[in-house]
């Protein structure tokens, strides 16, 4: 009990004393995901069109193939593993910060692009596959590389800072270590969205690829 106290009020002082970070970084998420919205919209109904009869065969695919959760699995755990290490390189340079916020910017669009052509094009088809298949791994998956990219920019904040003042910080391995360690365990949490995206999603997904499919 004491511990778990302890814990989000750790938390609770992090987010509040990066709070203009966290601001800055869900902002750029935001306008991201707003951005692949609308380039949706710039589709032409050909192009739209043979992507919703892809998508309609995918489905029709899934009622007749079991999924094999290991390969899914491990894809995905690569592909969080080399977003993190990308984020922690960027973290100990001094022109990560940019190229941070457009990773995280790029993810949004993915996103946002993806959730709306589905809707768009799907309707309420569409709508169902986004929360059975988008948003269970994305509800952890994203906020631990939101944070990622805080801890990130603050780090490299942190070294620009030191560059500037001429001096170098005393407890920089210090802090450096915990960094790394922290980098670490939201690469582990971020671990139980892709299990979430290997057992759980296909289960959902083939719970409803009757309705899905045409």
């Amino acid at each position: 009990m004491f511990k778990s106290k302890r814990l989000k009020e750790t938390i609770s002082n992090h987010v509040k004393s990066n709070m203009f970070l966290y601001s800055t970084v869900i902002l750029f998420f935001s306008i991201g995901v707003a951005a692949g919205a609308f380039t949706v919209k710039s589709i032409d109904d050909v192009q739209k069109q043979s992507l919703i009869n892809y998508l309609e065969g995918f489905f029709q695919i899934l009622t007749n193939t079991n999924v094999d959760s290991m390969s899914v699995l491990s894809q995905s755990i690569k592909n969080n593993l080399q977003t993190s290490f990308i984020i922690w390189i960027l973290g100990i340079t001094v022109i990560g910060i940019p190229i941070a916020l457009l990773i995280i910017g790029i993810r949004g669009f993915i996103i946002g692009f993806t959730v709306a052509f589905l809707i768009n094009g799907l309707g309420l088809k569409g709508l169902f596959f986004t929360f059975s298949a988008i948003v269970p791994h994305n509800l952890i998956v994203i906020p631990c590389m939101i944070a990622s990219c805080v801890i990130s920019i603050s780090f490299s904040m942190m070294i620009i800072k030191d560059r500037l003042a001429k001096r170098w910080t005393n407890n920089y391995w210090q802090k450096f270590f915990s960094y790394c360690l922290l980098m670490i365990i939201l690469f582990i949490i971020s671990i139980m969205g892709s299990l979430i995206e290997a057992y759980i999603i296909p289960v959902f997904i083939k719970l409803i690829s009757n309705y899905l499919a045409p």
